[in-house]
């Protein structure tokens, strides 16, 4: 295939994970592009060749950066990209657009750089677009495309000029080459009449480049030495070469976005800590059932709490994982598991702080069993909340419109808990069965009210002052009373691994069905 023989450097040089080091950039890609028979040592002096051979030196423990934290420059990040692409040996390199966007001296800088990886055996082939012309002269074969995608030309860079003499458009003196050919072989669409005589200029020039093809394609053929293309380092990862070096990589970035790491740990807490200063203590009056009731209601912000920490982060690593996933660098499993172990640890600290908080300050009902189960919901909760985040954003790239979907599931779930409203339409409660509120609000409900007597006396139960004497009463109600405890919990579990099991398809069939 074209993958063992070349690699692809995209235009786009964002993708970059930004709080690493350009070595530690390398020498990830190193770990996980060259052989396991290759020691470290052996492939930690090939990242400082490459270092040298892109001129990297100087910035080799500056972080990549983006447009929010200070880092490299444009042209220092554009080589790292072309750095990361060549630990496979490959025998063509392809490139899109690399001068894009930089300035004068950078553009050059960087071609040649691809001469010099040219030199060294290689075929480098990219798309540029109106070179200057001492980047011109660095580049030995061209091929100009015109509107369309049919050729004009190809071949020698050094004879294009006299190309288009003999075809009749002669370059005025002084003239830029590059911009020369292009505005003759552009189309001109300001005025009708422009358009026409242009686009016979263009026509002309493609009937004459295919009358002569052969000939010109023949002398390419003829000059070029014969050789046979190597396969590259085979690039593949298998799963236990590939998941140690991607979660590696993926923690120490994200912990150097300190802000975004701990918010994991925070933001849960932060919201228990609100919910704290509204309701407790908690008594045993009349009363204090419908605050219960409203505490366990408040529990569902714990699924944003999820969503919204996993799309702070997840983004910037999936669209690193698309670019080396698509380029045969690892498979999907991998990658999700490595992001999987980063992100469930941080969940479960986060929700056993929320537990603790909940059950002892609250002053709810505290048993062996309530706390493990209480914690287990709230780390559900928290672990839906990332799941839904890792599937729309991983359908959808659009930031916004990704929020706006996943917050109003999440609402209308929460909406559907029971607990607000126990009787429902038959199809609103057929479409509640997907909600993990549907089995969490009923297990904590019956974990805090099983059992419990209020300090109602008769007087407050005749009056109705006191509508719910017990915690069975209240189970009645909202027709929790003859649930299975244990059918419920497992239904729960199922619930939360579907959504880790549906984030982990969209990722599969997205690496399937796509190329980025």
């Amino acid at each position: 295939t074209i993958n063992g023989v070349s690699s692809y450097v995209r235009q786009d040089d964002k993708i970059l994970l930004s709080h690493l080091t350009v070595r530690e950039t390398l020498r990830y890609a190193a770990d996980l592009q060259m052989r396991c028979s290759i020691s470290e040592t052996d492939r930690y002096a090939k990242v400082e060749d490459i270092i040298d051979l892109l001129g990297l030196r100087e910035c080799a423990d500056v972080i990549i950066g983006n447009d929010a934290i200070k880092g490299c420059s444009g042209g220092q990040r554009r080589r790292v990209s072309i750095g990361v692409q060549l630990f496979t040996e490959p025998a063509c390199l392809f490139l899109d657009e690399p001068t894009t966007g930089l300035d004068a001296l950078t553009a050059k800088s960087i071609v040649l750089i691809l001469k010099r990886i040219a030199m060294s055996g290689r075929t480098v082939v990219c798309t540029i677009h109106q070179p200057r012309a001492d980047i011109w002269h660095v580049f030995d074969n061209v091929v100009l495309l015109v509107t369309g995608g049919c050729a004009a030309y190809s071949g020698r860079a050094s004879e294009v000029e006299s190309y288009f003499a003999a075809a009749g458009h002669v370059a005025p003196a002084f003239t830029n080459i590059p911009d020369f050919i292009l505005d003759t072989a552009s189309v001109n669409l300001r005025s009708v009449a422009a358009e026409e005589m242009t686009r016979r200029t263009v026509d002309a020039l493609v009937t004459r480049f295919n009358a002569n093809k052969d000939v010109l394609l023949g002398v390419q053929v003829h000059n070029a030495p014969s050789a046979k293309l190597i396969k590259t380092n085979p690039q593949f990862a298998p799963f236990r070469k590939a998941f140690p070096i991607l979660a590696r990589r993926l923690l120490v970035n994200t912990f150097r976005q300190k802000g975004l790491y701990f918010n994991r740990i925070v933001q849960p807490f932060m919201m228990t800590v609100i919910l704290t200063v509204l309701f407790a203590p908690l008594g045993n009056e009349p009363i204090d059932t419908t605050n219960r009731l409203g505490l366990l209601q408040y529990m569902t912000p714990f699924v944003f709490s999820g969503m919204l920490s996993n799309v702070a982060i997840y983004p910037s690593e999936r669209d690193m994982a698309y670019r080396e996933i698509s380029d045969g660098g690892y498979s999907v499993t991998s990658f999700y598991f490595s992001f999987l172990v980063n992100e469930v640890p941080l969940g479960v600290i986060g929700s056993l702080g929320c537990t603790i908080l909940f059950l002892v300050v609250m002053k709810l009902r505290v048993t062996a069993m309530t706390f493990f189960s209480f914690w287990v919901i709230v780390f559900g909760y928290i672990n839906v909340g990332e799941s839904i985040g890792m599937l729309f954003s991983t359908i959808v790239t659009h930031p916004g419109f990704n929020i706006t979907l996943m917050s109003a599931l999440i609402s209308i779930f929460a909406f559907m808990t029971g607990i607000v409203a126990p009787n429902m339409p038959q199809w609103l409660d057929t479409i509640n069965y997907i909600s993990p509120f549907k089995y969490g609000s009923m297990l904590v409900t019956w974990n805090e009210f099983e059992g419990r007597v209020f300090d109602c006396s008769s007087d407050d139960i005749t009056s109705g002052a006191c509508p719910f004497p017990t915690g069975e009463a209240v189970l009645q109600t909202l027709n929790y009373l003859n649930k299975d405890w244990n059918l419920y919990m497992g239904l729960f579990m199922i619930l939360v691994f579907t959504y880790r099991g549906l984030a982990w398809l969209a990722l599969v069939i997205k690496a399937k069905h796509n190329r980025w």
